[in-house]
């Protein structure tokens, strides 16, 4: 048998059980390295809170615009929300922002830029909170992995 190129049966046999394990040596990495998408989640996931976020600031800032006794908290959040907006539309060429007469800006446009400011606060307060969150939770886990130590 040996003549026509034929092995015994035993060194078949263990040639084919490299040939197995080898394949599942090539096999194995490719799907454990194969993990889900976790971070599209979490992408999404602080995407919409920080629309959340800029929704309640948005009302907030409608409650400031058409509440006629304004307090001190409502006059500050227009000045950090108003401001940057009018910055925006006026940048676009939207118009002027005049406080003592009538605003040149669309309100339609003035909305939508007081919306955007409000989001970008919003993704930056969520981005710190969950900076926050990660933070403590590694410190938790070295004190624990300390404690457990001793």
């Amino acid at each position: 048998m040996k003549a026509f190129g034929i092995r015994s049966r035993p060194v078949l046999e263990s040639s084919i059980a490299t040939v197995n394990t080898f394949g599942a040596k090539q096999v194995a990495p490719a799907s454990a390295g194969m993990q889900p998408p976790h971070h599209a989640f979490k992408i999404w996931s602080f995407l919409l809170q920080g629309a959340v976020l800029a929704v309640l600031l948005t009302l907030l800032a409608w409650i400031s615009f058409s509440d006629e006794s304004a307090g001190d908290i409502e006059v500050r959040f227009l000045i950090v929300v108003l401001l940057p907006a009018a910055m925006i539309c006026e940048a676009l060429g939207l118009g002027n922002l005049n406080f003592l007469g009538p605003s040149s800006i669309p309100q339609q446009a003035l909305w939508v830029a007081i919306f955007v400011v409000a989001y970008i606060y919003g993704l930056v307060l969520v981005g710190g909170m969950r900076t926050i969150a990660w933070s403590f939770k590694k410190l938790f886990q070295l004190l624990a992995t300390r404690g457990s130590g001793k």
